[in-house]
């Protein structure tokens, strides 16, 4: 069986390349951190993105709150934040 990747966000690859640029500059990355995170992020996403790291909730703690496995939501939140890291272009994620 074939696995076919599936993008994460609806975005062609020309448009997010141009939009990394504007990204790249601190002043724009200042600005537009929540414009970006609520283009490139699912719903999903943010909400677990935003436990973890504004409310301190841990990996097993939002697990019970949605009624998912663990591993699902760790998941969920690595593959959030890499959206992110690729549109900021930040070679420290």
């Amino acid at each position: 069986m074939k696995l076919r990747r599936v993008p994460l966000i609806n975005v062609s690859s020309r448009q997010m390349r141009e939009e990394e640029a504007v990204y790249r500059d601190p002043i724009m990355r200042m600005i537009d951190i929540p414009e970006a995170v609520n283009r490139y992020l699912t719903k999903t996403q943010k909400s677990y993105i935003m436990l973890y790291y504004t409310e301190n909730k841990s990996v097993p703690e939002i697990a019970r709150l949605y009624g998912v496995n663990k591993s699902t939501v760790s998941r969920t939140i690595r593959r959030g934040t890499a959206n992110l890291c690729k549109i900021f272009g930040d070679k420290a994620c």
